[in-house]
Order: C-alpha cells, then structure tokens, then sequence
C-alpha cells in the first residue's frame, strides 16, 4: 500500500483539499484510494491527531489540547483515531492511503517523551510520499492575517521558512520523502489544490480528477473593509476600551453584510508585499533544493543574502489599501441593520449612532 501525507503547509488550500477528499470518499474507495474519514463527533476533516505520534501533551497545537484539554483525554483521542483508520484499512484494503494534517507542517513536535514514528509504521507501510503545498510568503501572510483578525487579533508579519519544516519532516519520513509545489492557481493543474493534488498523486489509481467533489465550504476571504472594521476592534479591545460585543457577533454581521454588498478583496501594498517576501533568503534555497519558484518574483534580490530583516512594526494601513467609500457603505449597512435588530448585545450596541460602540470603533462624530 501507497501512502500519500499531506502535511501543508498551513493557509495553504488545506482546508479546501481535505473537504474535497473527504466529500468524494465513495468515488475514492471506488479506485481503491482511501481518505479515512472521522469520527461522527469530530468537527474537522484531517488526521491532525496523528501529531500526538511524534510529542508530549505540551507540544501539541493549542487547537489540538483546547479540544482535549487533558494528557489522558488525548491519549483516548489518538488510540480511538489510530483504531479508525486501521479498521477502514482493513474494510477497504486501498493500494493508496492518503491522509492529510497541515500542522505537520510547522508543529512537529519531536521529543523523547513522544511516542516512536516506527508505531505507526504499520499503519502507512514503507512507501510513504510528503506532499507539501507552499506558498508565496506575502500571500500566506494576508490569508493568516484574515483569519487572525475574524478572531480579534492581529500579528506582525514572520520571516518565511521552509528549510526547517522540510528537513524535519525529512529526518523523521526519510530523505526525498518531501514533494514540495507552489499554491498558485496559474500553475496548478485546474487552478484548484483538489484537482491538482489528483492529478499528481490519485489519477495513477484511476481517481479522474475533474470528478472529485468541490467543497461546500472552505475558509472564506473577507474584503478588505471588513478587515479594517475587524482591525479596529481588536485595537480598541487591546487598549482595555470596554466593549460587551463578541467578535464572533461582529464576524456574523460583517459576513451578512458581505453577501449584499460588492467589496474589494484585500491586496497587500506592493511595498508591504516587498517586505515580507524579500525578508529571508530561505526562497532561494527552496529554489535550488526542490526547484520550486513563485511566479514574478525578483530571486536576484535575495542571492548572495541579500535579505533584510522585518524591522518595520506594520499596521493594517501600511499593509492593506482600503477604499473609504467601501468601508463607508460597510458602516451604513451594519448600522442599517442595527437599527432593525435588537437581538443581540451586538445589535444594541449600535442603537445609539451619537454614542455607540460602532462610532467609537470607527472613529465617527
């Protein structure tokens, strides 16, 4: 049996691929290639527990111990997600296993206290292959900053990596285990992760990739005006400013408003852009290593390490154009919609325009 790993990295089309692969589990199983699926309380389509193979309780995600919050409850979580997959082997018998965790990517936590990778030998065999989708830095940058800011928070800008992650991943899988390809929708096949991940791994098995099923969600985008309300919320709450609104409220309305409204997607500045991209010269060694390049971009800048370290504290204006008459009619909206709805803490919030939480947020009169 063949293993495919997909291992991220994060904010790059994983959530997409994996909702793909599992909404075509049939047709999968079909070609004998088998996605494992979950169990029916689990409220995500990876295998991310595997994770608890390789480090102790402390070294998982954040994500990973908020939903067990204990060592033992983990341990349970792990046993009962290794005897699932093991058990839809063995009912399906697949020439190709294909599982996919993106904190692999960047969260591999190796430790003594960790259980052996030779534990779960068994359960993928000998032949294992590490599929990597990497993405241009900036790029990244503005899809974590999106999901970060839904969340209440905003984050400088890191350095790209990529050595680290791949040579982890390679002392722990073996040398040329990783197979590393551009996110970029002008050089995947399809111009979609799923289609392109079948086309590379699943169409040897039979698996014709125009046929995968696209997923009913995915992690949506949000404009660039309803980032700059999203960033003025969390400044206000940073600054200690009560406010009994929730930012899940706010994110709900805002999406609302979205579905009416016809607002720019977010792009970064071409000088923010520069900034982030050109930080580390770790591009040119994923170029020379795998032949791995992003489209347009200056690799001259960044030979002889000529790199320059992000020393500029950014913020959401130096980052991200946001056209005012947008962000106006995003305002108008929401208020609009205030005034009618009084359900929630959200809602009353915006009742009183000369005094409100929406005008302190906004900085209006």
């Amino acid at each position: 049996m063949d293993t495919i790993f997909h291992v991220g990295m994060s904010k790059a089309g994983s959530t997409a691929l994996q909702d793909s692969l599992l909404a075509s589990y049939d047709t999968l199983v079909e070609h004998k290639v088998l996605y494992p699926k979950n169990a029916p309380s689990a409220k995500f389509n990876n295998h991310e527990l595997l994770l608890y193979a390789f480090g102790s309780f402390d070294r998982q995600p954040s994500h990973v111990r908020a939903r067990h919050p204990s060592e033992q409850e983990l341990f349970s979580a792990f046993n009962d997600h290794v005897t699932s997959i093991r058990a839809q082997i063995a009912s399906h018998s697949p020439n190709c296993l294909v599982l996919s965790a993106e904190h692999m990517w960047r969260s591999l936590p190796i430790d003594k206290e960790g259980r052996s990778v030779q534990d779960l030998k068994e359960l993928w065999g000998e032949r294992i292959t590490l599929s990597a989708y990497i993405r241009r830095p900036s790029a990244r940058y503005l899809s974590a900053l999106q999901q970060g800011l839904r969340r209440g928070l905003f984050f400088q800008p890191p350095a790209p990596t990529y050595k680290k992650p791949i040579s982890i991943l390679e002392e722990v899988f073996g040398k040329q285990t990783v197979v590393p390809a551009v996110l970029d929708r002008s050089l995947m096949k399809g111009g979609s992760i799923s289609i392109d991940f079948a086309e590379r791994y699943l169409k040897q098995y039979g698996v014709e990739p125009l046929k995968l099923e696209e997923p009913k969600r995915s992690n949506q985008s949000v404009s660039a005006a309803a980032m700059s309300l999203l960033d003025k919320f969390a400044s206000q709450r940073n600054i200690g400013k009560a406010t009994t609104v929730n930012v899940q409220d706010l994110r709900r309305e805002i999406q609302r408003a979205e579905r009416c409204l016809n607002l720019t997607k977010p792009k970064i500045k071409q000088g923010a852009a520069d900034r982030i991209d050109y930080s580390s010269t770790e591009p040119v060694w994923l170029r020379d290593q795998y032949g791995i390049e992003f489209p347009d971009f200056d690799y001259a800048r960044l030979e002889k390490g000529r790199a320059h370290e992000l020393a500029r504290e950014e913020t959401l204006d130096t980052l991200i154009e946001v056209d005012p008459d947008e962000f106006q009619s995003l305002v108008s909206h929401l208020a609009r919609r205030a005034k009618k709805k009084q359900v929630r803490s959200f809602a009353r919030q915006f009742r009183a325009p000369s005094k409100s939480f929406w005008l302190r947020l906004t900085g209006g009169k």
